[in-house]
Parts: structure tokens; C-alpha cells; sequence
């Protein structure tokens, strides 16, 4: 370590971290970070700067600049000249108003790293009895923790001076703590045990599931939206927590990830959780940034109990803190990621459950975040110290992937959802938990729902095939774009009959997929049907695809047969078996089959309206792509809507 009696210091990694993004990244004041503090009461301006003179000269963290030395970037202790602005709005029209638009103003203001300082307070007087204390940082040098900290300080020397009274707190401990006790766990043991854990956890990770359907882009700027959950919602929260046997944080980041399960369908949310990364007193008492954002991969099948999605989130949110401590960053280089890849999250659930009670002489204050907080993608911050026992949400997203419409449709839906979720039974599922507005159930059971009603059968797709087959064998099904080639009902369900004994004959079966390799044409058709009457699910694969997506698809769904023609065989080359519908061999063997429909004794096991139909692979515009199966009972549904809707004959 440099010697820091020249005041000059290396970088903490979780800084270094800050800094390298902050000097690739969009810049300006995203890596702002701030906090206000609202006192309901008169405040002596003269006092309050003298106690944060003396806050200041102790938390070296709110007088260091940024640099690049000669082997990289070096942070600088400056003087502990930084005033606090002294500003009054009782002589406006709406002096609340005007004190929130120059915060809103003030926080996008930039800083300069190299010159400092990072930190730049302020006392906004906006009634006799109504003050507000208000700081902007730079993430590089502070964290919400460390205002957390320095906010706590300032109101004891404060309430100290106040009462004429000697210093009864404890002075802030030297930022160089971090930096020693950094030094001190790289070289231990801990270090190279939680790498191991990481990598282990990380080797194989579900893709990012985002809420938006939008490709991904890094964000100009963060949209923000800030509510207050009642103290009614509040208690119950905490209330339910309690009897879940999980603090309500837990219960918070389990909400967040059920909720995301719900609207995307996914069973596997990864979620970032921000975490101090102190677990020394000394350093939970030193301000500094020190926050790491730790993956959890949290399991929201619909079927799930509450209480046990409960357990499972305070089980992985206990062993990740465990090991907290080793860098995502450099997991991040350790596993090889490229810059270009996403997170390996999308959605970051924070909890700032801090001391609330926190009072300026006899007066009590209320503290709220003025972050803007860096957002990949989108987060949901719980933040505790609202007057009355409060909870805060304050809800940031991408301004690339969602707009202001949508990020109020998630807030206002989010909010019912956890009061929802917080009033269910312990062991009632999470799909019993209504994800749906007041606005949007009358969209969906009443305008959408007010048509006419189709009764879906239970039945599956190629008996009701078979049944139009019996209605019209002799109407024309099928007909090629050039109108060469043309198959009634008849002879189409013939075809399909041929094929499928042939399936059935090499194992195919309800359970299994079957993968159509095949151009768009009638033999297509045939193919499909085949398919559904030995009872398996077909898989379409577009010969015209990339052939690393065609064998991504291939190896993923991991087919029982490939169904193609000799011209696609050589797309992929996996060892799947293979069966080529244009040999000539193969159409003699054909000719010589039965051709009647196929029977559940005929088939390897009875086939069941809730087998899989068919697997259809998303874009992968967002992530990997995934496979997603539908059944004989969605598609049938599906079906009977269309024929509806367009008054299909």
C-alpha cells in the first residue's frame, strides 16, 4: 500500500469496480448516490455546520478524489473544505415544491473524480419547522450503508451540541480499515474458498429473466418511481415474516422474485442482491464503498408453498452472504464473460433496512434515498425509516427497455401483488397469488371475456383431426403454394397414419419429441400429424436458421428422431437418429403400412390431453433461447379461440 501519509491510497475493489464502470459507462451523474434527511423541527443552520465539520474531518471516505497513477487509478485524501450550501424556499410559492425540484436538479449534477470533492451537502429551509438535509456522493467513495453512517454521526454530534453536552458517540474509524482489512482477506484463506463457491454456483446459471420484452441496451438514464407502503401494508409484511419464521427483508427479495416468475412465466428468477460485504464491526462502522451485488437463483414454480419459497430465499440469501466478500467483477473476468454480456441477472431486489429512529436535538427526521442507482435492467429498493413504522419501495428501470407507462403499470401491480402475497397462508401455492389490477381483471374477465364462450373438449389434437376426417374425408386440407399438390382430409390422415405406425415401430412415444427438419410444404403437414397420432411433440427447426442455432436447438431439446430430407442432414451432426423422408426406400416401406388411425394400444403408452403437443424455442433476443412446451389442451384452446375470433368454417 502506498504510503498513506502522502494521502494516497489504492483503490478498494467494490471502488475499483465503480470507477472502471463510471469511466466506461454513460458517465454524467448515473453513479450518483444521495440521501435526505427530513427534520420535523426548527434547525440551528450554524451548529448543524460545525457538527458536520467535525463528521467530516473523520470520514476520510467524503474527502477522497479519484486519480490515474502511473500503474492505474489511485484515490487522494483531500482538506476537509466542503461547506454545507445554505438554502431558503420560504419565500416561494410553494416552498415543498421548489426544495424538490432543486434536489431532483441537484442530483444530476456530475462530479469530477479527479478533482473532488465527491461529496456535496446541503440544508434546505423550507418552513420554520421543516428542514431538510440533503447529500449527493459519487458511488466510487460512498455507498447507502456509509450515508447511512455518516447521516447517524451527524444528528448525535448535532444533538450533542444542541444540549451543551461533551461528544457522547463514538468517532467515525479511518478509512484505511477497509483498505488493511481488504488487503488482509486477499491474502487469506476465506478469499480462495469463496472463489471456489462462487465459480461452483456460477459455472451453470439460468439466463437473465427480464420483465421486458425489449432487446437489451445499457440505459441513457434510470427511470425512477418512488411509493410508500401504508403502515398497514407495512406491519403486515413484517407480520407475515414472523409467522414464515424469515425477516421481512427476506420476504421482500422472495416477493420481488414470485412476482417476476409471474409476469414472465418462468420457474428460475435470478436476482441480484446488493450486500454490504462487511462483516467485521469495524467495518460496519467505517464509511466507504464496500457494496457487492451477490446471484441468487430463486426457484418460483407455481405450485410452490409460500412458506417454502420463504425458506429457500433466506437459505440462499444466508449462504451468499457467508461469501460476500470476493468480487463479482472478478468472477466475473474468472469466468470469462465477455464486456458485451449482460449480468447474469436482470431484476436486483435491495433491502436498506436501516435504524430509523433518528432525531436532530428533540426533532425527529425521516430518511429517504435521493439515488438514482445504476440499473441494468430493473430493481426494486425497500427502504426502511419512513415516519410511522414505514416501508419505502423505490422502483428503477432502463429507459431502453421499459417507458413510464410501464414502469407505473409494474409499481401499481407490484404493490397489489405484495399485499396479496403477504395475506395468504404459509402453505397456500404462489399461483393463488392474482397478479392483475383492478383495471386489468375488468380488461380480461369483462371486455375480453364478454364474447361468446368455446367449450374446450378433453381431448387431444389428433382425435379432433380424426373426427373432421370422419365429418369430410373428401374436403381438400391441404394445398402447396404452387398448387401442384393437393390432399383432402382423407388422404392426408392416411399419410400421417403410415407415418406414425413407422414412429411407433422406432419407440416413438407420448413424452418424447420429434423434431421436423423440413422446408415449408404439404410433406410438412404430414409430418406434424405423424407426430401428434404416435403421441410425441414436435419440434419445428427452419432449415434456413444459422446451423449453431439449429444444433443450439438440437442438442437442447435432445429429440428422440429428426424428421428431414436429405438435403438438411448435415445441419447438425450430434448423433441423433435420423429419418430421411425423401429416400425412396424409405416411401416403398411407407406404401406397405396400415392405414388406419392408431390406438392407444397401438401407441408405446396412452396419450393424455396434458402431454406435450409441441416445443417452440423464443428468439432469444434477451438471453439464450429458450424451448417452451405447449400441450394438446392449450393448442386445442388456441385453436377453437382462432376459429372464433375469424369465424373459421
Amino acid at each position: 500500500m502506498p504510503d498513506p501519509m502522502h494521502g494516497q491510497w489504492p483503490l478498494t475493489a467494490a471502488q475499483l469496480g465503480v470507477w472502471f464502470a463510471a469511466s466506461l459507462g454513460p458517465g454524467g451523474s448515473v453513479y450518483n448516490v444521495g440521501e435526505r434527511v427530513d427534520i420535523h423541527g426548527p434547525v440551528d443552520p450554524d451548529i448543524l455546520e460545525k457538527a458536520h465539520r467535525i463528521v467530516l474531518e473523520e470520514a476520510e471516505a467524503l474527502r477522497l478524489s479519484v486519480t490515474e497513477g502511473p500503474d492505474g487509478p489511485v484515490q487522494v485524501l483531500g482538506t476537509s473544505q466542503v461547506s454545507v450550501r445554505r438554502l431558503d424556499f420560504t419565500t416561494q410559492k410553494d416552498p415543498k415544491a421548489a426544495a424538490e425540484a432543486w434536489m431532483a436538479s441537484d442530483v444530476q449534477i456530475a462530479f469530477d473524480l479527479a478533482q473532488g470533492p465527491l461529496y456535496a451537502p446541503a440544508l434546505l429551509t423550507v418552513g420554520p419547522n421543516f428542514h431538510i438535509l440533503c447529500s449527493r456522493y459519487h458511488h466510487v467513495s460512498m455507498d447507502a450503508w456509509s450515508s447511512a453512517l455518516i447521516t447517524r454521526r451527524t444528528a448525535q454530534v448535532y444533538s450533542d451540541m444542541m444540549a451543551d453536552r461533551p461528544d457522547s458517540g463514538i468517532p467515525l474509524p479511518s478509512f484505511r480499515n477497509l483498505l488493511e482489512s481488504e488487503g488482509r482477506y486477499r491474502e487469506s484463506e476465506e478469499y480462495e474458498a469463496d472463489r471456489r463457491y462462487w465459480i461452483k454456483r456460477l459455472r451453470d446459471v439460468p439466463d437473465p429473466v427480464s420483465l421486458s420484452d425489449r432487446p437489451y441496451r445499457s440505459p441513457r438514464k434510470i427511470l425512477r418511481k418512488r411509493a410508500v407502503l401504508s403502515a398497514r401494508l407495512s406491519d403486515q409484511l413484517r407480520s407475515a415474516s414472523a409467522q414464515l419464521g424469515v425477516s421481512w427483508s427476506v420476504l421482500a427479495v422472495a416477493a420481488t422474485a414470485a412476482y417476476a416468475g409471474g409476469v414472465t412465466g418462468e420457474n428460475v428468477i435470478p436476482v441480484g442482491l446488493p450486500v454490504s460485504g462487511r462483516l467485521s464491526e469495524v467495518e460496519r462502522n467505517t464509511p466507504g464503498m464496500t457494496v457487492n451485488v451477490v446471484p441468487l437463483h430463486i426457484t418460483v414454480r407455481p405450485e410452490l408453498p409460500l412458506r417454502k419459497l420463504a425458506k429457500q430465499v433466506w437459505a440462499q440469501t444466508t449462504r451468499a452472504s457467508r461469501h460476500s466478500r470476493y468480487r463479482m467483477e472478478e468472477l466475473h473476468r474468472e469466468l470469462t464473460w465477455t464486456p458485451e454480456e449482460r449480468l447474469p441477472y436482470a431484476l436486483v431486489a435491495n433491502v436498506m433496512a436501516f435504524d430509523g429512529d433518528i432525531r436532530f436535538g428533540d426533532h425527529p427526521a425521516e430518511v429517504s434515498s435521493l439515488s438514482q442507482r445504476y440499473t441494468d435492467d430493473f430493481s426494486i429498493v425497500f427502504h426502511e425509516g419512513v415516519r410511522d413504522g414505514g416501508i419505502a419501495v423505490y422502483f428503477d428501470a432502463n429507459d431502453l427497455m421499459y417507458n413510464q407507462a410501464e414502469l407505473d403499470a409494474h409499481v401499481a401491480r407490484f404493490l397489489l401483488f405484495l399485499e396479496r402475497l403477504t395475506s395468504i397462508g404459509p402453505d397456500q401455492p404462489i399461483r393463488s397469488i392474482s397478479l392483475l389490477t383492478a383495471d386489468e381483471r375488468e380488461r380480461v374477465v369483462g371486455r375480453w371475456s364478454s364474447g361468446s364462450v368455446v367449450e374446450v373438449p378433453a381431448a387431444t389434437a389428433p382425435a379432433l383431426f380424426e373426427a373432421r376426417v370422419v365429418e369430410a374425408p373428401d374436403a381438400v386440407a391441404v394445398v402447396s403454394a404452387d398448387g401442384g399438390t393437393v390432399f383432402s382430409y382423407g388422404e392426408l390422415n392416411a399419410r400421417a397414419n403410415r407415418l406414425a405406425r413407422l414412429l411407433v415401430d422406432r419407440g416413438v412415444g407420448p413424452e418424447q419429441v420429434v423434431a421436423l427438419a423440413l422446408p415449408r410444404s404439404p410433406e410438412l403437414v404430414v409430418a406434424m400429424l405423424a407426430v401428434l397420432k404416435a403421441g410425441a411433440a414436435y419440434l419445428p427447426i427452419d432449415t434456413t436458421y444459422p446451423a449453431d442455432r439449429i444444433r443450439f436447438m438440437i442438442e437442447d431439446a435432445r429429440p428422440t428422431l429428426v424428421l428431414t430430407h436429405t438435403t438438411a442432414a448435415g445441419l447438425w451432426q450430434d448423433g441423433t437418429p435420423t429419418l430421411l423422408l425423401d429416400d425412396t426406400a424409405l416411401q416403398v416401406q411407407l406404401a406397405g403400412l396400415d392405414a388406419a388411425d392408431p390406438t392407444d394400444a397401438d401407441r408405446t403408452s396412452p396419450l393424455d390431453p396434458a402431454h406435450p403437443v409441441y416445443v417452440i424455442y423464443t428468439s432469444g433476443s434477451t438471453g439464450v433461447p429458450k424451448g417452451v412446451v405447449t400441450h394438446h389442451t392449450g393448442l386445442i384452446n388456441l385453436a377453437l379461440a382462432q376459429s372464433d375470433q375469424w369465424h373459421i368454417g
